[in-house]
């Protein structure tokens, strides 16, 4: 499994009564794919990458808690000076019964970090790859929680041909939009970006803009007006994330999209990888899963909202 990057398709998407005022609280309890204090081990790990990368260490071993259970980590960090954006992986290491049912020990992450990454500065480096692992510590959760249930972790076999498709960049907009789609439907997938939306809010909010806003709620006497001012601001970030942005237009600009014409050629681009596609049956589960997945990443954003947020600027 990995982290793969949303190619925009469009430049704009409106609020669609993202949140009701008032109402956010009530998905606190929820894990909406993500495990208790996701973000924070996220941000811790990313701390580790970066002083591995100050140190120039390749790995080193460390353990995290995911929903009270000590899990072991080999970190192995790997500098890649070609790669526009820094990418991970996560593969977990146990043993394997004969109807692949397995008994996880241990997961390796791997860090593939981009020069271009690393300019951009350390907090915000910090951050970059901080929403990284926390993508990928959602699949790791996903594979903890399959083999506790004695369930297969291997991922379907169409999935490593659908990241080809994705890559090739020779394909039509509306085929790798197509492919991107099915690829981000898939359970580990969506599971994954919806858990990472936490951090991908964390990345939009470092501490010098936390400080600003701190300043701007200032000069707002009424508390209410704080407040509606505060989730104005959060609501414009949140439809910004990778998690929204994805889900948003599988949903909405994917099926505009679908025409006799394309999906003639989103089924010739599929044979050509062996796979099969019935283009009408797919897109009717594509927008029924991202319907679902959009209202779970809203839900997640508001663990940062009343988080982060909230008890930061202090707005009760």
């Amino acid at each position: 499994m990995e982290y793969i990057k949303f190619k925009e398709h469009i430049n704009l998407i409106p609020f669609n009564n993202l949140l009701k005022e008032g109402k956010e609280s009530m998905f606190i309890t929820e894990s909406l794919g993500s495990f208790e204090k996701q973000g924070k081990i996220a941000n811790d790990i990313s701390e580790l990458f970066f002083k591995m990368f100050l140190s120039k260490e390749k790995e080193i071993e460390t353990t995290i808690s995911i929903d009270g259970e000590d899990i072991n980590l080999v970190l192995v960090l790997e500098s890649n000076g070609f790669l526009l954006n820094s990418k991970a992986d996560i593969l977990p290491y146990g043993t394997k019964s004969d109807n692949n049912i397995y008994t996880i020990e241990k997961f390796l992450v791997r860090l593939f970090l981009s020069q271009n990454d690393v300019e951009m500065g350390q907090e915000r480096v910090k951050a970059r790859i901080s929403s990284i692992i926390s993508h990928e510590l959602g699949h790791g959760n996903i594979f903890l929680k399959r083999a506790e249930a004695k369930q297969d972790i291997e991922v379907a076999d169409w999935y490593s041909k659908i990241i080809s498709i994705i890559r090739n960049d020779n394909i039509s907009q509306v085929v790798h939009l197509f492919a991107y789609a099915i690829y981000s439907c898939y359970y580990h997938e969506r599971q994954a970006i919806v858990s990472s939306t936490y951090s991908q809010l964390s990345e939009m909010y470092p501490k010098n803009r936390l400080s600003q806003l701190k300043n701007n709620l200032r000069k707002i006497e009424n508390q209410n007006e704080k407040y509606r001012f505060l989730l104005k601001s959060y609501k414009e970030d949140l439809i910004k994330t990778e998690s929204y942005k994805t889900f948003y237009t599988t949903l909405y600009v994917l099926p505009r999209e679908i025409n006799t014409n394309t999906e003639k050629e989103i089924k010739r681009v599929f044979a050509m990888y062996d796979i099969n596609i019935d283009v009408k049956k797919e897109l009717s589960k594509i927008k029924l899963l991202s319907m679902d997945a959009l209202k779970s990443v809203t839900k997640n954003g508001s663990l940062f909202f009343n988080e982060v947020l909230l008890k930061e600027l202090e707005i009760k």
